[in-house]
């Protein structure tokens, strides 16, 4: 399987490439980035043969692919994938779709038009953890649902990172300090708002949209800290609760609860960049409460190996680009919200 790397940054080097090359019979074959210089940095680390100004040029060459992985800054998402897709070849992408839902519905329109796969990567809808506890879900094994919370308050999720690859990692990004009281929402600082909902906090919306589905909209949202958001399940509430809370370097903090008739399923989640560890799902009713056993693997070489067995069977990855929209949407109403107040 010949893969093209569009992106040689922090993302790509310590979860995606590294993801990559535990998979048999994968071959990088380019890798395209702007900062030359790191691009050849990575491509003498990996033995990558060809290396690429733009994602536009590397889809030049798209007889050499049979995929791309398209780790970049969500603003130029769209600027990387289309011509990808436009070239027929599939491409996976990080999270968020793209930094707009005009840029996503861009993306989505031209996967329609070519019939070219774009798959988003929710790393947690691959996490053993969270796989099991859809399938508890399934089988009723807590009756209907009552009420469900998701949690996210970050901390150190870079967690095992640095041991896992051959290049000098660039400065992580700081880790915010508790956020101070929010001054009364206006247009400059709802669109930062917004911003940061659809590239940190999406993850959590499209946890909650898998597991229990759409809702069928936002009952109250706030500015924070922290940042909630009551979403109209019908039958139940669902809240969500996110936000830069933690001290610097804390551990990691992200987990949920879905409260049934019959009983309860909680998620802990790892934090995203600790290789081979699973989210936590135990599983409360009355006859007692049961940790399930699930296979010790992360979400990140999960979907990729995933994504690499769609291509090579033509079938259709998901997510796809639609759920990537949606989910964006969702961010825009619930910031929508929040400025209602």
């Amino acid at each position: 399987m010949r893969v093209g790397l569009v992106g040689a940054g922090n993302m790509m080097q310590i979860t995606h490439l590294p993801s990559l090359m535990q998979i048999a019979g994968v071959q990088v074959v380019a890798v395209a980035e702007l900062d030359r210089d790191r691009a050849e940095k990575l491509a003498a680390a990996y033995g990558i043969p060809r290396i690429y100004a733009s994602a536009a040029e590397l889809a030049a060459h798209a007889n050499d692919l049979d995929c791309a992985v398209v780790v970049t800054q969500r603003e130029v998402h769209a600027a990387a994938i289309i011509p990808l897709l436009e070239a027929g070849v599939p491409v996976f992408t990080e999270k968020p779709l793209a930094g707009s839902r005009a840029d996503a519905e861009r993306i989505h329109a031209a996967s329609d038009r070519t019939g070219t796969p774009v798959m988003v990567g929710y790393m947690r809808q691959f996490d053993p953890g969270v796989q099991a506890a859809k399938r508890l879900l399934a089988e009723g094994a807590v009756g209907d649902v009552r009420f469900a919370q998701f949690r996210d308050f970050g901390g150190n999720w870079q967690m095992g990172a640095a041991t896992l690859n051959s290049l000098a990692l660039e400065p992580p990004p700081a880790v915010p300090a508790a956020s101070a009281p929010p001054a009364p929402p206006h247009p400059e600082s709802l669109d930062r708002t917004l911003h940061e909902w659809i590239e940190v906090w999406v993850h959590d919306v499209n946890l909650m949209q898998h597991l229990l589905g759409a809702p069928s909209g936002v009952r109250y949202a706030s500015q924070g800290p922290p940042r909630l958001a009551v979403l109209d399940h019908g039958s139940h509430e669902t809240v969500l609760e996110v936000g830069h809370l933690n001290y610097p370097n804390a551990p990691w903090d992200q987990g949920s609860a879905i409260y049934g008739a019959a009983g309860r399923i909680e998620l802990t989640h790892a934090p995203p960049l600790l290789f081979r560890k699973p989210s936590a799902v135990t599983l409360h009713t009355p006859e007692g409460s049961s940790r399930l056993n699930v296979p010790s693997q992360e979400g990140f070489t999960e979907e990729l190996r995933y994504f690499l067995r769609c291509v090579q069977r033509g079938d259709t990855p998901r997510p796809a680009a639609a759920e990537g929209v949606a989910d964006i949407a969702l961010c825009e109403q619930i910031v929508a919200a929040s400025a209602r107040k």
